[in-house]
C-alpha cells in the first residue's frame, strides 16, 4: 500500500507537467531558426574590367546592353549619332576636290605661261612665279 500511495503521490506531482506537455506543439526547425545577418558597405571591382572608346566623337543615341550583361565579340555596345562626323567627312571631301581643281588650274596656267614665254610675251621671272606656285600645290 505504501508503494501504491507513493506511486499516486509521484503521479499527482507529475500530472500538471503532463498537462502542460499536451499544450506543446512541434514545428520544423526552418520555421523557428534564426540565422544571423551581417551587413557591410562594399564596392565591387571586376577583375576583367574593359574600357571602351569610340574612334569618333558624338552624342550617344542608345545603349542596347546593360551593366553586367554578357555580350558577344563584335556586338554593338553603344550607338552614336554620327551626323556631325558625316558632315566633317563631306566637308573634307569637298575641300580635297577644291584643292585638286586648284592644282589642275595652276598646271593649266603654267602650261599657258610656258607657251607665252616661248613667244616672248612674258618674262622669265613671271614664268618662275608660275612654276613656284605649282610646286607649292603639290
Amino acid at each position: 500500500m505504501k508503494r501504491l500511495l507513493c506511486l499516486a503521490l509521484i503521479l499527482s506531482a507529475l500530472l500538471p507537467r503532463f498537462a502542460a506537455a499536451a499544450e506543446w506543439s512541434a514545428r520544423p526547425l526552418s520555421e523557428v531558426a534564426v540565422y544571423p545577418e551581417f551587413r557591410a558597405s562594399a564596392h565591387v571591382v571586376a577583375v576583367d574590367e574593359a574600357r571602351i572608346a569610340a574612334e569618333v566623337s558624338g552624342r550617344i543615341e542608345s545603349l542596347p546592353k546593360r551593366v553586367g550583361q554578357a555580350v558577344a565579340k563584335g556586338a554593338e555596345l553603344a550607338r552614336i549619332d554620327d551626323a556631325a562626323y558625316r558632315i566633317e567627312v563631306e566637308r573634307a571631301a569637298a575641300q580635297s576636290r577644291l584643292i585638286g581643281d586648284r592644282a589642275k588650274l595652276a598646271e593649266a596656267q603654267l602650261d599657258q605661261a610656258r607657251a607665252l614665254a616661248n613667244q616672248g610675251f612674258i618674262s622669265a621671272d613671271a614664268l618662275r612665279v608660275c612654276e613656284s606656285f605649282v610646286r607649292r600645290t603639290d
